[in-house]
């Protein structure tokens, strides 16, 4: 396993926290920043054992273009993500579409908990403002909990929810026994 801890990823246009596969990966107390470079913050891919993110902050207001792939974390379509996958105390801050993307991922656990997100998919039309964006893959024993989200006037609302399930390309796709409680959603 390793450990990134205080990295100011967000300079000179942004750069990525690439993965094309581990055992365990700690990211700790760093600043993501999607700009010239258009890079996503933490890009997952590859054989994936437990990746932890926290006290970490992304501003992706650089981004304006809604096709634009904005999430701040993305788990790469089929990518065999086999541990846990926690997001706590992170601060997530004008991201194009859903800052965190599971697409397609196979069985996974989850614990997203403590975070702020905030003015998500100020982009324009297209943009979806969901915290969470699960593509495809079976979860099970996971919570998005204790989150809060705040949506400003004038970006997208929150009909979308806070989390996005979308099923209709992966008919297989499964959640079991998680939760989604004790968040506060300001639109």
């Amino acid at each position: 396993g390793a450990v990134i801890d205080g990295f100011a990823f967000s300079l000179n246009g942004g750069w990525q926290v690439d993965c094309p596969g581990f055992t365990n990966l700690a990211i700790r107390n760093c600043e993501f920043g999607m700009g010239a470079n258009a890079l996503l913050p933490i890009y997952i891919h590859g054989g994936v054992g437990n990746l932890t993110v926290e006290n970490c902050s992304f501003f992706m207001g650089l981004i304006t273009d809604s096709s634009t792939v904005g999430a701040a974390i993305w788990v790469h379509s089929n990518t065999e993500l086999t541990g846990l996958l926690a997001v706590l105390y992170c601060h997530f801050q004008k991201a194009v579409q859903h800052p965190l993307e599971l697409a397609g991922t196979a069985t996974s656990r989850f614990r997203v908990n403590y975070n702020f997100f905030e003015q998500m998919s100020e982009a324009g039309s297209g943009a979806h403002a969901d915290p969470w964006y699960l593509n495809g893959g079976n979860y099970s024993g996971g919570n998005f909990d204790f989150n809060n989200v705040y949506q400003p006037a004038g970006g997208a609302n929150l009909s979308w929810g806070i989390l996005l399930i979308a099923d209709a390309f992966w008919p297989t796709m499964s959640v079991a026994d998680s939760t989604a409680d004790y968040n506060v959603l300001i639109n």
